[in-house]
């Protein structure tokens, strides 16, 4: 939890029924090999830079709540991540150019005892964006969801956020409700 407030919106994929074609490891408009790197709680640290790239842009787009954003840091991030791991399947993967050992980006996603599946966090580099690392990213978690039974899968996108809603469209999601949050703490409650 952040702690003092959010406003998130819920999207949700019924049933998995889509059909998921392989993606090809050569991205032509970068010419160069992407390799992706999967895993579990091991790799959490080495997400960490991309974590913070994405943190940043959920604080830009936050109308209510960047300094929450703000705040947050990667530590507690990653002590949310590795208690959730001991109860769920936890899969962290992470897209790689191999030809300039660089990332361009990573999803961390997990399933519940229950089937439940989760986009924990999806991100992709600025440089690597538009070039098919986000849509591999995305194909390569559904099909692992599918392989592990899941039912369906939610991912909880920043209120402010909304132009990611046709992305993850092409997957099967939809928007199923709206969380709105307000603070207790009398200094981050804003008044009308």
């Amino acid at each position: 939890m952040y702690g003092r407030g959010r406003y998130i919106t819920k999207m949700e994929a019924p049933a998995f029924s889509k059909e998921i074609k392989p993606f090809r490891s050569v991205s032509f408009e970068m010419r160069s090999e992407t390799e992706f790197i999967c895993g579990g709680v091991e790799l959490i640290d080495s997400i960490r830079e991309m974590w913070h790239q994405l943190n940043l842009h959920a604080s830009k787009r936050s109308p209510f709540f960047s300094d929450q954003f703000s705040e947050r840091t990667f530590q507690l991030r990653k002590e949310e991540m590795v208690s959730k791991a001991k109860t769920c399947r936890l899969r962290i993967e992470i897209a790689r150019d191999a030809t300039a050992s660089r990332d361009l980006g990573y999803c961390a996603s997990s399933i519940d005892y229950f089937g439940n599946g989760e986009i924990e966090s999806l991100f992709v580099d600025d440089e690597a964006r538009r070039r098919g690392v986000g849509d591999a990213l995305m194909r390569r978690t559904m099909e692992w969801m599918r392989q592990q039974g899941a039912r369906s899968t939610v991912v909880f996108t920043v209120y402010g956020d909304e132009s990611i809603f046709s992305f993850y469209a092409r997957y099967g999601f939809r928007p199923k409700m709206v969380m709105l949050e307000s603070s207790l703490d009398p200094a981050h409650t804003e008044q009308p």
